[in-house]
């Protein structure tokens, strides 16, 4: 599963879970550490909108370095911070990876060629249009089209990040038009692309 983490959002990966991170350009990455006993069972790995109070609670942890529970003023600390990373908006926004040896070939070649066109892609990789849409909606949840598109709008979202404009990532994403593409980043992503 692939997730894609715009600014102001954070990844939250529970312990034991393997993962790795990809960086699309220069960022300032925090990272906390929560020791198993302090945290609710029910929260699951998920991309969440950082608030305010949470980025400024966050900072405040880095700068102090870690947090001693048996302090009071850290222990005030970390329930905030926990309570708001319980109460956090989460993004949903996943693309999920084909098993199928074919249907990965695909996505493969959809996923890293930046002028990717499905009708052509289908043709390079054998697949029909029938078991291409078969398998992608059985293994990912979605249609080919359909997860192209969200590959199209990350492409757009990471322009957006690396400061281009909003015509740029527009054409970056494969859009003629820029209110086509702040119409579908607004319904895929949940935000306008002037909230990066």
């Amino acid at each position: 599963m692939l997730r894609f983490v715009s600014p102001r959002r954070a990844f939250w990966i529970p312990a034991g879970i393997a993962h790795r991170l990809e960086m699309l350009n220069a960022v300032q990455l925090q990272t906390l550490y929560f020791h198993p006993d302090h945290l609710p069972a029910s929260l699951e790995s998920r991309v969440m909108q950082v608030t305010g109070l949470l980025h400024e609670a966050m900072l405040r942890v880095c700068e102090l370095g870690w947090l001693d529970a048996r302090e009071q003023p850290h222990r005030i600390l970390l329930d905030l911070i926990l309570a708001e990373l319980a109460q956090a908006s989460r993004e949903s926004v996943e693309l999920v990876l084909p098993q199928d040896p074919r249907a990965l070939r695909l996505a493969n070649h959809l996923l890293h060629a930046s002028d990717a066109d499905l009708e052509s892609e289908l043709l390079a990789s054998g697949l029909s249009r029938r078991t291409a849409e078969r398998l992608f909606v059985r293994e990912t949840g979605v249609s080919p089209a359909r997860w192209l598109r969200w590959v199209r709008l990350t492409r757009g979202q990471a322009a957006l990040v690396n400061a281009s404009s909003v015509d740029d990532a527009a054409r970056i994403a494969g859009y003629d038009s820029r209110s086509a593409f702040v119409s579908a980043f607004i319904q895929t992503f949940g935000y306008s692309p002037a909230e990066l």
